[in-house]
């Protein structure tokens, strides 16, 4: 779109990004997850795809759009709402899970990147755990992938533009899959000679969130134990309330709706 009063023709078009996300329960988070990136993060479509008619009355309820897609493999779910974000011609799509939250400049900052490298990532991310019994509330930064073992980006809030995912024929995971699914994004990339690019910005912050309440992708202990075997690459958080108030206020709502639940 041309902007009728940029007389010297220097204002940036608009950027389209649009979020695909699969999903499964956890109502509460759900749909914080889906009202910050429509409100903060300002993606012009969330789309969720799934099965369960609950998730579904959820989704739509928060502005996004729907993909019915079965919940195993994950894969094939995640490319269910890949696919279906083709017919809005996004120049770009966002890579994130219901639990997902990315600071609220993120596709600010990511979009120069994007624009020269056509698939962007950073190398790590914070977690927060959430304890509705105990009231406490833990939070940790991973340093992401071991570069001499995987020398790719985590794959919560990776920026894929739309060249790079015609390439894909806007499936970027191989369908049969649960698990591994950044590896396979990046290797399916590849083979068209689309690399990962890593963006080291530490105004970038991304954050996973899991509870006590429902089953988690990834095991939050793995993290903050001594015996966790991501241990020795995370950091512990000391002031967490700091940290959220700073970067994501919106979890201690969150906090409150989620013990609403379990009482």
């Amino acid at each position: 779109m041309i902007d009728p009063f940029d007389d010297l023709g220097t204002a940036r078009k608009p950027f389209k990004v649009i979020a695909c996300i699969p999903v499964f329960g956890r109502g509460p988070l759900l749909t914080q997850t889906i009202t910050r990136l429509l409100r903060k993060n300002h993606v012009d479509k969330v789309i969720c795809a799934g099965d369960q008619p609950e998730d579904r009355k959820i989704c739509e309820a928060a502005g996004a759009c729907w993909a019915n897609a079965a919940n195993r493999p994950l894969g094939k779910k995640w490319n269910a709402a890949f696919h279906e974000a083709k017919q809005f011609y996004p120049d770009a799509c966002l890579y994130v899970g219901s639990s997902d939250w990315i600071s609220d400049d993120w596709i600010y900052r990511m979009q120069p990147h994007l624009e020269k490298y056509n698939y962007v990532g950073t190398p790590g991310m914070f977690l927060l755990d959430i304890n509705s019994i105990t009231s406490i509330l833990r939070a940790c930064y991973w340093k992401g992938y071991n570069p001499k073992v995987r020398n790719e980006s985590i794959g919560l809030g990776r920026l894929l533009s739309a060249d790079l995912l015609n390439k894909l024929h806007w499936r970027p995971f191989n369908d049969v899959l649960n698990n591994s699914l950044d590896g396979s994004m990046t290797y399916n990339s590849a083979k068209h000679g689309i690399r990962d690019n890593m963006v080291r910005d530490e105004r970038l912050k991304s954050l996973s969130i899991s509870t006590d309440i429902w089953s988690n992708k990834h095991s939050f202990e793995d993290h903050w134990s001594i015996s966790g075997r991501l241990s020795s690459d995370s950091e512990k958080i000391s002031d967490v309330k700091q940290f959220l108030d700073f970067n994501f206020p919106e979890a201690f709502q969150l906090y409150e709706n989620i013990a609403s639940v379990r009482v």
